[in-house]
């Protein structure tokens, strides 16, 4: 298996659970986006005669509702509402029907599709799920970064009196960052804070910093295939195992916590750049 295309699957297509990220890695290893049948009739795309199916598992489970009517409350399986039930249920702000439970009750395998294997265009791909991914402007992504990064817990304050460019105090996970820096040194400034206060060793650093920079689309300078190679011989499987899910469960996270905000600034605030060391409100 090629290790660093896995680990740039496990960026890029975070929607996955690491488990089915393998099963797709195993089965299709150069996809670009998958999707349903289904999803691409609806939108307009055609799939090839000769397209191949990418299967992955998904969770069966028997969805449970509650049910209230004045002090009265009974629980009902989400299959047995009638439409008028259904109705209320899917309204956010009627609250007489809302989810109770789930009970697990197995595995299905659902049928999927590259989108190479569709009459879909590369500019149609890049107005998916992925705003950031083509992005290269450290001004344009500033003010996502940092809304990722307070999505994680921290937080980001700028000092005039700071005699490096950057501290962190672990107490309460606040970054200082000197005023006066451009954008392309805060964001690596606060991405080297954030792997090293997460990450178990140098190697575990430099992969999840890999991670996240190809994941919002900025450059990285890891591109040593042997030295993931060198790693697996070395490593035993569990501490192998470990790694992975960490850059699943913290590179991806932050990928995803990072393009949604990133969508939000694209759509309500766009960027001006009106000088090269304007900050952004960062008002989550």
């Amino acid at each position: 298996m090629d290790f660093k295309r896995l680990i740039d699957n496990i960026t890029f297509y975070s929607n996955y659970s690491f488990f089915n990220t393998l099963l797709v890695d195993f089965q299709y290893p150069n996809f670009l986006e998958l999707s349903t049948k289904q999803k691409y009739n609806k939108n307009g795309f055609t799939l090839s005669d000769n397209a191949k199916p990418v299967n992955i598992l998904t969770p069966n489970n028997d969805i449970y509702v509650s049910i209230k009517n004045g002090n009265d409350e009974r629980v009902e399986l989400l299959d047995n509402l009638t439409n008028d039930e259904l109705t209320k249920y899917n309204d956010p702000n009627d609250k007489s029907i809302t989810l109770h439970h789930k009970e697990f009750k197995g595995l299905n395998i659902l049928e999927l599709f590259d989108c190479k294997d569709t009459d879909m265009t590369l500019k149609d791909y890049k107005s998916m799920d992925y705003p950031a991914l083509f992005q290269n402007s450290y001004n344009d992504i500033y003010n996502s970064f940092v809304k990722a990064m307070y999505a994680d817990g921290y937080k980001v304050k700028y000092c005039d009196n700071l005699d490096t460019k950057f501290s962190y105090d672990d107490t309460d996970k606040t970054i200082y960052i000197k005023n006066g820096l451009n954008n392309q040194i805060k964001i690596l400034s606060l991405l080297d804070v954030y792997v090293n206060n997460v990450s178990n060793n140098i190697f575990e650093k430099d992969l999840l910093k890999h991670v996240i920079s190809k994941g919002i689309g900025i450059e990285d300078e890891f591109d040593d295939k042997h030295s993931l190679i060198d790693w697996y011989k070395k490593t035993d499987i569990k501490s192998v195992d470990k790694t992975l899910k960490l850059l699943s469960s913290k590179g991806r996270k932050f990928v995803d916590n990072f393009n949604r905000f990133f969508d939000m600034e694209e759509k309500y605030y766009p960027y001006e750049n009106v000088s090269l060391y304007d900050d952004y409100n960062l008002t989550i």
